[in-house]
């Protein structure tokens, strides 16, 4: 591998309906990838044997690597041990790059060596292909500070740190980083089923700076087996929850500030409400061992837990086909 290699890093779980645009998108690049490792996390549908049938005829470097189900971060701390590329290129198994992903990203990354990454905007899909959205629009990113150098290239002129603590707004699917970037900053937690990507760049903060390109150069699909959808509303604020007690636990590894540590502590003080709001809407059967922990660690009260409970028997009594309908459409 030269200095300017790419490696293109796929998790893939029960994605048998989309893989196989996926990896064609990366037959379309403008400069080809010198790596390309999808790693199987564990599917129980035929998104293995697409994958090798699919490397058997195309022309392109394509590695199968299957493991037993560790969610998306270990997947994609798999695919990073199985290369050896300079520059780390993030794709999900159900999404795609468009032509010029690679090319520009990596330009960026070798003509700017202060930037740690680099990441584009993306066309938001639903599972048809439908438009919905353009990923950055989202505005708290548009609140951040930029700048643009000559070529075209923008970056964050100040670290996104305290934008990222209420949730990631930087597309994590659409985005190249330094190898040695990834090593510094630990990988991705393992122990993490979701909202891996938030403590993974808020480490990264430390290294250097975030450039993008504000043009849409992937997409993103939104469908009903996303992690983040809203059917999943608990299991991301649980492990939210997680990933910021995990953040000022390992302050001193990673060198927060006081400023940085008392925004994680304020941050993570809105969680219990949160916890207990999305647990009892979804009727989850890990709601009442959830709140009595709450109550005991001295997080919460119990005229919060109280009404929650309310809101929890009446979920639990509410037809599922009605509450499914509720989850996935955000009514209430």
């Amino acid at each position: 591998m030269d200095e300017h290699s790419v490696a293109v890093i796929i998790p893939a779980y029960n994605c048998g309906g989309f893989i196989i645009q996926t990896l064609e998108s990366l037959e379309r690049q403008t400069v080809l990838p010198d790596e390309i490792v999808v790693v199987d996390d564990g599917s129980t549908d035929n998104t293995a044997d697409l994958v090798r049938t699919f490397a058997s005829r195309s022309h392109l470097p394509v590695s199968l690597v299957s493991q037993e189900n560790r969610g998306i971060a270990g997947a994609r701390n798999t695919g990073v041990a199985h290369c050896s590329s300079t520059f780390i290129a993030l794709l999900d198994g159900d999404d795609v790059f468009y032509p010029q992903f690679l090319e520009r990203a990596r330009c960026a990354l070798v003509d700017h060596p202060e930037l740690i990454l680099c990441f584009s905007d993306r066309d938001v899909v639903t599972g048809e292909g439908e438009f919905i959205r353009r990923d950055l629009d989202e505005p708290r990113f548009r609140e951040m500070k930029t700048s643009t150098f000559v070529d075209g290239v923008s970056v964050l002129t100040e670290s996104p740190f305290f934008s990222l603590l209420p949730g990631n707004v930087i597309p994590i699917g659409n985005l190249m980083f330094r190898k040695t970037a990834f090593e510094k900053a630990g990988g991705f937690d393992d122990e993490l089923r979701a909202v891996e990507d938030k403590p993974f760049l808020m480490r990264l903060t430390k290294w250097g700076l975030f450039g993008f390109i504000d043009q849409p150069l992937g997409t993103w699909r939104r469908h009903t087996a996303n992690t983040s959808g809203a059917a999943n509303a608990f299991k991301m604020r649980f492990y939210d929850d997680l990933a910021l007690e995990k953040l000022e636990r390992e302050a001193s590894r990673w060198g927060w500030t006081d400023d940085e540590c008392a925004a994680i502590r304020n941050e993570r003080k809105k969680n219990p409400a949160k916890l207990l709001y999305t647990a009892s809407d979804e009727a989850n059967p890990d709601f009442v061992p959830m709140a009595l922990g709450l109550i005991r660690d001295g997080r919460t009260r119990w005229p919060p837990v109280f009404k929650a409970f309310l809101r929890y028997g009446w979920r639990r009594v509410e037809p599922t086909s009605r509450r499914r309908t509720r989850q996935l459409t955000g009514t209430f």
